[in-house]
């Protein structure tokens, strides 16, 4: 600023005829005021300027990106609205199963999945996985000469609430019913395809209701699944009563690939009765310790009856914490429907019983390992044999 002041003044001297400095000192006063002017008007200016482009860099930081209304706030990145997440399972397992020789295999299962925001009130679930088709496992063998694996859509749906109390869905989703820590009545991959409707009440009391799709037949009546389930889920203890009618079902075969997994089928094939499941499930979390129990029964079979009951102590977190399980599993022929139940326990079939066994540690962040052993029994009304397995697991999550 000095400088500017400096060279100004001598031009202005140097532009002067010689005869003002020949001048009374009353002249030399005025030429100071207004050098003096100058300067204070050249600060001016300078001061505006600045203010402008101060004013300039805050508009630009909260002017909305193109697309975007004014008045709403910044619109949240595509990065903001979905979310990525997946886990990669390698499995050693081995089978001895009465009356066949010993199994080992390895085994791997892949998971991808997306959940993206639409608005507020709306969100889209995505997963794809390994496993091809078979309804109960996304686990994949390693066999076939090295053949490429499939990847096949596991879940699609979308989530609407427009309350927060309040969650409809719709498409191939995640489980609508409630499931104890350690659950053999339904296998954890299988993933029904239909409506559901779940609605938070205070407390911790809850109720859920929905409609699956089993089978569509375009010449007869198409097999499906009205349920609803009420609850309570509170700090300590929790419970809930569920109830399921398959509709059309009896004198059909709606299982995958024809196999109703143990239920009683006739002369064709077709199941012979009719499934309406009351269930009850309750547990208590206290010392580190989760217990709990289930009980089922089909009010339109003979072999009617399933039930369950187990622990857990400790919890998988951080490195280095673990925990073990431990659960007895009864499920009666016809107790439950074959296509939904678990694909692990007694080979995965209906009329079984006998225990499991589980420990997880955790080796590293994001990194599980975990051993599991089945005891069981299997087919027991008809060639009631021995059933054991080992699944030796490491986990990685991303």
């Amino acid at each position: 600023m000095n400088n500017r002041i400096f060279i100004i003044a001598l031009v202005i001297v140097l532009g002067l005829p010689g005869s003002v400095f020949a001048q009374s000192s009353a002249e030399l006063e005025e030429l100071k005021a207004q050098v003096e002017a100058l300067n204070a008007r050249i600060a001016e200016l300078e001061r505006r300027d600045q203010e402008s482009k101060e004013a300039e860099t805050t508009a630009r930081a909260e002017a909305p990106a193109a697309g975007e209304s004014e008045g709403t706030g910044a619109k949240p990145s595509w990065s903001d609205r979905i979310s990525l997440k997946g886990d990669f399972r390698y499995r050693f397992e081995g089978i001895d199963e009465e009356g066949l020789d010993n199994r080992n295999r390895q085994r791997m299962r892949a998971r991808f999945s997306l959940s993206a925001m639409v608005n507020e009130t709306t969100r889209v679930g995505m997963e794809l996985s390994t496993g091809g088709n078979n309804p109960r496992s996304r686990d994949q063998t390693l066999d076939g000469d090295a053949s490429a694996k499939d990847i096949t859509l596991r879940q699609a749906y979308v989530n609407w609430k427009p309350v927060d109390q309040l969650g409809l869905t719709a498409g191939k989703m995640p489980q609508p019913w409630s499931r104890t820590p350690v659950d053999y009545f339904y296998d954890s991959d299988y993933m029904p395809e239909g409506l559901a409707v779940q609605l938070d009440a205070p407390a911790g009391f809850y109720g859920k209701g929905y409609w699956l799709q089993i089978d569509e037949r375009g010449g007869d009546d198409d097999t499906s699944v009205w349920g609803g389930e009420v609850g309570y889920a509170g700090d300590v203890f929790y419970a809930s009563l569920g109830y399921q009618d398959f509709e059309d079902i009896e004198g059909f075969n709606p299982c995958y690939q024809g196999n109703c997994n143990g239920n009683t089928v006739d002369a064709n094939g077709n199941l012979v009765f009719d499934y309406n499941v009351t269930r009850l499930r309750a547990g208590a979390k206290f010392a580190g310790f989760n217990l709990f129990g289930s009980w089922a029964r089909n009010g339109d079979a003979e072999e009617d009856t399933a039930y369950s009951y187990g622990a857990v102590y400790g919890k998988v977190d951080d490195p280095g914490t673990w925990s073990v399980a431990a659960a007895y599993h009864d499920v009666e022929k016809d107790a439950l429907y074959g296509g939904m139940i678990d694909a692990t326990f007694a080979g995965g079939r209906s009329a079984n019983d006998g225990y499991s066994i589980k420990g997880t540690y955790a080796l590293a962040r994001n990194w599980v390992g975990s051993f599991i052993w089945f005891d069981t029994t299997t087919d027991k009304l008809g060639n009631p044999h021995d059933y054991n397995r080992y699944q030796l697991d490491l986990l990685w999550k991303f």
